[in-house]
């Protein structure tokens, strides 16, 4: 586990400057840019919102929530934490679009994290590249 910050700092920045090249030569600053980030209105989330090559080269993929036998599940890979050990997804209420959502996981079996608090069955969360998200959201720079 001593291992995780420093390889996920790694990706982390591997993926703000992959974004960072997917504007175009020549472009005016603002132009094109790889990702918008917009408040959400009486919160502190913001949705993000990737432009399709951007997506592509950092790999998002998503999955829905499953709804098991009374409890909700996720992949645990989906599974990100605060420096409080608080646990949150991105969600994904439309293509290309992201937004922090808080859970309470009751315990992990296997690679499954099983909820008491989260996402409606079916939504998708984002499983593969959350913490560029991440990254996205809290603006950290190449």
């Amino acid at each position: 586990m001593t291992h995780r910050r420093p390889i996920g700092a790694l990706v982390l920045v591997t993926a703000i400057l992959m974004l960072a090249g997917c504007k175009q030569a020549g472009e005016p600053e603002g132009a094109g840019d790889p990702a918008r980030v917009e408040p959400i209105h009486s919160s502190d989330v913001s949705r993000i919102t990737l432009e399709p090559e951007a997506a592509r080269r950092i790999d998002v993929q998503t999955t829905p929530v499953e709804q098991r036998g009374g409890r909700k599940r996720i992949p645990y890979s989906a599974v990100l934490y605060t420096a409080d050990g608080d646990t949150f997804v991105y969600v994904s209420p439309r293509p290309l679009s992201y937004q922090r959502e808080a859970i309470e996981v009751d315990r992990i079996d296997g690679d499954w994290a099983i909820l008491t608090k989260g996402p409606a069955a079916g939504v998708e969360v984002v499983v593969r590249a959350a913490q560029e998200v991440y990254g996205t959201e809290f603006g950290v720079d190449e």
